[in-house]
């Protein structure tokens, strides 16, 4: 069936209908796309869309009958890709209720059966990977072998295409706004603007120490998707599916794009004032500290740490030590900022400050968090549809010029506060760019709304070392001793 009411669908690409692949438009749908979660969908349809399904999930012939992936559509255009099993679906009396779920979750079947003393991250996603039983997602990808930009200038040429905007029209004619001064720093593709994000240098050096340092593993019995987002959450990596059913390893900033909202310019996004809520925390975060494995610890550290780690012709050499990795932000009063700690890791001395820096740039992402409701009814599409945003993307938030005698593109930033009424009535948000961390559009008939969550934008220097723990000090201000006290001269990096 081609259902040629409503600009949104569920269209199911392995299925034949009357015009070319089975598609249905629900009544009311809700789409969600949320960092360290997974995506999900879910439609109310009529009850002649159930009646017309039951049968090809229910027979042995069905075309519905086995699961496969499925494309949430609006007006033509794949916003996500989803998992569809016959079992998402419920008939009831008034109308029919329609599940899609995260295609990671296909990752379910299939056994994972592992113990290794020394694995990169990169090699255990790829054999967890294999370990799957269908084929639902085809392929794995890491964001570190992408170059800085690339795949986000691959996304704006899809999303912008060829389209061009009329003459006159590629910058706003108030020059004296706050979105005109940002917006001049954009690039003209011979169509409309974009502004692909460059991937942050720390951030992409960082993944790939990552991905590629080693770690203990031991998982037992278990599937391919519980191993994976038992890695993510240990490592603060994502995983995700993009339309092309490729799973990422990384950080979705990889692909970023950058967009504008405003409270009253119709060539960008518009916001609703009354609906934007947004923290930003008086005291900063400093550093974090993560913890690795023991380093004598048997049946962790494998049988070259556990042998060369005590010097036993050296009544006070080390044995039981755990290393550390630390990272800070050198810009930070260390005094004023949180210290936090991440325990109970397995990773080795040359990824944790891989795992430190990383750990950092994600607890930063959620320090200053909030909402912001997005109405695409009344958006423009300077710098591409509402349809584009994505997980990942950047959203530089304008705030309305009103509030200022006079404007520049630093007004309204953090510490600039604007008039106290402002403030009371809601109508303020800081001009700052913000991270996406997650997408939901809810439809309703002809009204579509999105609310956007967001965090704040990484743009920090970051130092880390890395350090030692010997829990057999006697006071806490010895417990952390050199490197040069641990190895004592006996073993090189290339040892571990």
């Amino acid at each position: 069936m081609n259902c040629e009411n409503g600009e949104w669908t569920f269209r199911f690409p392995q299925v034949e209908g009357r015009n070319g692949p089975f598609e249905i438009s629900p009544r009311e749908m809700t789409l969600s796309m949320e960092r360290n979660a997974y995506d999900y969908a879910n439609g109310e349809f009529d009850t002649e869309v159930g009646e017309m399904m039951k049968p090809h999930t229910r027979n042995d012939g069905g075309q519905l009958r086995y699961a496969q992936h499925v494309q949430v559509v609006q007006d033509g255009d794949v916003i996500s890709t989803l998992y569809f099993k016959p079992d998402f679906v419920e008939y009831g009396d008034q109308a029919t209720y329609i599940e899609l779920h995260d295609l990671q979750e296909s990752l379910d079947s299939g056994i994972v059966d592992i113990q290794r003393y020394r694995i990169t991250l990169r090699e255990a996603y790829e054999y967890m990977f294999d370990k799957r039983t269908n084929n639902l997602i085809n392929d794995i990808k890491f964001t570190d072998n992408i170059s800085k930009g690339v795949l986000g200038e691959e996304r704006a040429t899809e999303l912008l295409g060829s389209s061009t905007l009329p003459p006159g029209e590629l910058y706003p004619e108030n020059q004296g706004s706050i979105f005109y001064d940002y917006a001049g720093d954009f690039v003209s593709t011979g169509n409309r603007l974009l502004h692909p994000i460059k991937k942050n240098e720390i951030e992409a050096d960082a993944t790939k120490r990552l991905v590629d340092g080693f770690y203990a593993l031991d998982f037992d019995q278990i599937s391919p998707a519980k191993a994976i987002w038992k890695l993510n959450r240990m490592f603060n990596i994502q995983t995700w599916v993009d339309n092309n059913r490729t799973l990422w390893v990384g950080v979705p900033e990889a692909g970023a794009i950058q967009h504008i909202a405003a409270p009253n310019d119709n060539r960008v996004w518009r916001y609703k004032t009354e609906g934007v809520n947004i923290r930003h925390p008086r005291d900063p975060i400093y550093g974090i500290v993560v913890e690795g494995s023991w380093i004598d610890e048997p049946g962790v550290g494998g049988s070259e740490d556990i042998i060369s780690w005590f010097d036993k012709r050296d009544e006070n050499g080390f044995g039981d030590v755990r290393a550390e990795g630390v990272a800070y932000m050198p810009d930070v009063d260390s005094s004023r900022g949180q210290m936090l700690k991440v325990k109970n890791t397995t990773a080795k001395r040359d990824s944790l400050s891989a795992v430190a820096q990383i750990s950092l740039i994600e607890a930063m992402k959620q320090q200053h968090k909030g909402t912001v409701p997005l109405d695409p009814s009344k958006s423009g599409e300077f710098t591409g549809p509402v349809k584009s945003l994505r997980v990942g993307d950047a959203l530089r938030l304008i705030p309305n010029d009103k509030f200022f005698d006079s404007v520049d593109e630093n007004t309204g930033q953090l510490g600039d506060e604007p008039p106290d009424e402002a403030v009371e009535c809601g109508s303020f948000i800081h001009n700052e760019v913000y991270l996406v961390s997650g997408v939901t559009h809810k439809v309703s008939g002809s009204d579509w709304t999105v609310n956007v969550d967001v965090g704040m934008f990484p743009d920090f220097k970051v130092d880390s070392f890395v350090r030692y723990f010997d829990p057999r000090a006697d006071n806490p201000e010895d417990a952390y001793v050199t490197e040069a006290d641990v190895f004592d001269g006996w073993l090189t990096i290339e040892d571990f």
